[in-house]
């Protein structure tokens, strides 16, 4: 069948996939005035279809809640720890739409969508079938480094220092004052719900030279979407961190292909044994021992470990073994740090990022293959 409204060429025969029950009920529970509730009624009878333009759909507003419980197709819910993440209109993007617009109708299609916010706000939500997930804090932006000179693991301090200051920086310059998770200031909740600034090296082969190929902005459990969809939003409008002696681009990590240290994948495994990249910088200055790294692990909201092992250099290829004036910060005063490899009793997901100085990166984990049978011999 072909739209009525089309005006373009005809549309190639093919299939068409479509609900079992073609109506979809999207609900929100908020009080419009009459008058805009009118007119919401009068645009949506315009809208003649929704997803491809062969697919003519009647939409129609109603201020009757309806009964959404009992449907067979079930009930898709906001749910930041859900099984899902769809994404959702935000205020703010019709008007960033007609600018995108009128940028194209005057200087045609050499106006890239790069010259622009992305539009990409993703929420999670609970499908019918998918459990209710505890919100232990998620990653919300991955960047990859680009640049013909690749960045040394030992600059990790540089790195996500840099990668702070311009963050802050670029969300002054697109919302206004950073949310107090950003940087630590004026944060009513406990210190250890701060965001973490990661830089990811190359490990794990024995090739592995541990250079920074990319950055992951990970953000604690309690933030609320529109905050999240602001920061993701800056994160991903960088493109270029400069200072500390660091000079690199960066871009949204738009593709995983030749991009394993970058990649997602590479640090959300879930496993039961986890080993440090970067050293863990202790959080006290007493021996180390079980209680002690489960008191690490807890403060990064992870469970306690069953065993662990510490040593002063790395247990992984490409691991930084990194000098004292490398990782604490100057005017701080110095404190402990080593590496370590941890064992749970449960497989653990990642990002695992463990001590005082999670915030700057340093404590990153990578998974140990097998569970780490080898190296616990």
């Amino acid at each position: 069948m072909e739209y009525v409204g089309r005006t373009g060429i005809r549309v190639l025969p093919g299939y068409r996939v479509t609900p079992r029950r073609p109506h979809v009920v999207y609900r929100w529970d908020a009080e419009v005035p009459p008058r805009v509730f009118n007119s919401l009624r009068r645009r949506a009878a315009r809208i003649g279809y929704l997803g491809a333009a062969d697919t003519p759909v009647r939409v129609r507003v109603s201020d009757t809640m309806p009964d959404v419980e009992g449907s067979p197709a079930g009930v898709y819910r906001p749910d930041p720890a859900g099984d899902l993440a769809i994404n959702v209109p935000e205020e703010g993007d019709l008007e960033l739409l007609d600018q995108m617009f009128d940028a194209w109708r005057r200087h045609g299609p050499g106006v890239g969508r790069s010259q622009f916010p992305a539009l990409r706000h993703r929420v999670g939500y609970r499908s019918p079938t998918g459990r209710a997930g505890v919100d232990r804090g998620g990653v919300v932006a991955w960047l990859q480094l680009t640049g013909p000179r690749a960045v040394r693991g030992r600059r990790v301090s540089s790195v996500t220092a840099v990668f702070k200051d311009a963050l802050l920086s670029r969300f002054q310059a697109i919302h206004g004052e950073p949310p107090p998770v950003l940087h630590g200031h004026g944060f009513r909740r406990t210190g250890f719900d701060l965001a973490r600034y990661l830089a990811l090296p190359d490990v794990g082969d024995p090739r592995s030279r541990g250079d920074i190929h990319g950055l992951a902005l990970w953000l604690p459990p309690g933030s609320d979407s529109p905050e999240r969809a602001r920061i993701r939003e800056a994160a991903f409008s960088l493109r270029r961190l400069y200072g500390y002696g660091v000079d690199v681009s960066v871009r949204p990590l738009m593709s995983e292909a030749g991009a394993s240290a970058a990649s997602p994948r590479r640090w959300t495994r879930t496993a039961r044994c986890w080993t440090t990249v970067l050293p863990v910088v202790h959080e006290r200055r007493v021996s180390v021992d079980l209680k002690e790294v489960a008191r690490w692990c807890r403060h990064a909201g992870l469970p306690g470990p069953s065993e662990f092992r510490s040593a002063r250099a790395p247990f992984i290829p490409g691991g930084a073994d990194l000098a004292p004036a490398e990782v604490n910060r100057p005017g701080r005063g110095g404190r402990p740090y080593s590496h370590v490899m941890i064992w749970f009793d449960e497989p653990v997901t990642g990002p695992v990022v463990l001590g005082s100085a999670r915030q700057r990166g340093l404590g990153l984990c990578v998974d140990v293959p097998g569970d780490g049978e080898v190296n616990a011999a």
